[in-house]
């Protein structure tokens, strides 16, 4: 009998929580105070760089994103304060309670992965009201960032987990996809509208109702399961096939609801 997954790694940003959508509108928000967002946004992201690099400390980044666009210290701690109020006004993606719950149900251990500091993701757990549903969080202070491997390892020690019997959900091509990959993930699911990365471990999915529903062929035995589905997404006249998917019966009405409430089509 072909060995089930135990453990699943999720990240934070943009796989549960759509923090980029928020990050954007606060950068078109700097328009008031005669900032350009896209400069705005290529300092912020250049700073971040230094930072996982080992270059810079957090408050180098907080104070020089926005000194390196000419304004004062006094100045960048005023804005960087107004920058960071977009934190309140992250939503959970649709679907992600739905999915840690019934992957809950399933027994499975479930650790949360993020390259963020530990108050922004426990603040961000408690707004999602899911820290009961999560059997560990992992971040930056607890160990390197994603993708080195050790991250990937620290999550799996908190819940005695084996790589071999587990599998990573996240939006990163490099921090999550690669990164799993290279620590030894059972499978991997990438959540992109991009082309698929070609790899006989990874899944990519267009969303987390089509993430949960992989995961939960991982859950079951092949013997028990229906084969044949496959979710795709309508968009602009055309289907984007995903991938081929093992669902065991008496999910399959459950996994059929999950894809259509996000707009997908299984066939």
């Amino acid at each position: 009998m072909t060995e089930t997954i135990s453990t699943v790694v999720l990240d934070l940003d943009d796989t549960l929580i759509a923090s980029a959508r928020a990050r954007q509108r606060a950068y078109r928000s700097l328009f008031e105070v005669g900032i350009d967002p896209r400069e705005a946004e290529a300092a912020n992201d250049r700073w971040w760089d230094r930072y996982y690099r080992g270059e810079c400390s957090l408050e180098q980044v907080r104070q020089n994103r926005w000194t390196d666009l000419g304004l004062s210290s006094q100045q960048a701690v005023e804005v960087d304060a107004r920058f960071r109020t977009h934190h309140q006004n992250i939503r959970a993606r649709r679907g992600a309670r739905r999915m840690l719950e019934r992957l809950r149900e399933e027994n499975l251990k479930l650790v949360l992965l993020s390259n963020a500091g530990i108050d922004y993701v426990r603040d961000r757990v408690a707004d999602l009201r899911v820290a009961h549903l999560l059997d560990g969080i992992v971040d930056m202070a607890d160990a390197p960032w994603k993708p080195h491997p050790a991250a990937f390892q620290a999550a799996l020690r908190c819940v005695g987990g084996s790589p071999e019997s587990a599998a990573m959900v996240g939006d990163k091509l490099d921090a999550d996809v690669k990164g799993a990959l290279d620590a030894g993930f059972r499978s991997v699911v990438w959540l992109t509208r991009r082309k698929p990365f070609p790899h006989p471990r990874v899944v990519t999915v267009p969303s987390l109702a089509a993430a949960e529903l992989h995961l939960l062929s991982l859950v079951h035995p092949p013997e028990d399961a229906i084969t044949g589905m496959t979710v795709g997404r309508r968009d602009q006249g055309h289907e984007q096939r995903g991938a081929r998917w093992t669902v065991i019966s008496p999910m399959k009405k459950t996994a059929l609801r999950a894809v259509k409430e996000e707009g997908g089509v299984a066939r």
